[in-house]
């Protein structure tokens, strides 16, 4: 199979590769990270901390979710960047402003690094394939 057609099958399955799932499997296990450390915080309110953390699961989501969707494939990547640049935000955010580190924080930003990475690998990709 030449890389024509790798490209090709890549299309019709809908950039299902092993790349692509990670990217989906990090961004989500990393949103319910936060999502979860939110809810054991207390209820979002006008609490900061839950809020923010609720916050950052819903932004994770709605930028896997617009990176995923056929119609936005021209600014695909300005999304996957912004993706990057949020992940890396919430890594900053975590070193500034954690008052602990514990295991659940550092589990999540070792996910968030291996994210970014991956996005990388992807934009990279995209920009060779086309």
């Amino acid at each position: 199979m030449n890389q024509s057609q790798r490209n090709q099958r890549l299309e019709s399955m809908g950039h299902l590769d092993l790349l692509t799932g990670g990217i989906v499997v990090l961004t989500l296990a990393t949103a319910l990270i936060h999502l979860w450390l939110g809810l054991a915080l207390g209820p979002p309110g006008l609490k900061p901390f839950p809020l923010l953390f609720s916050l950052n699961a819903l932004g994770s989501l709605i930028l896997i979710v617009a990176l995923s969707l056929p119609s936005l494939r021209s600014i695909q990547p300005h999304i996957r960047w912004l993706l990057i640049c949020y992940t890396g935000l919430t890594i900053l955010m975590w070193v500034l402003l954690a008052p602990d580190r514990d295991l659940p924080g550092y589990v999540d930003k070792a996910l968030e690094g291996v994210l970014i990475v991956l996005l990388v690998l992807d934009h990279r990709r995209s920009a060779v394939y086309g």
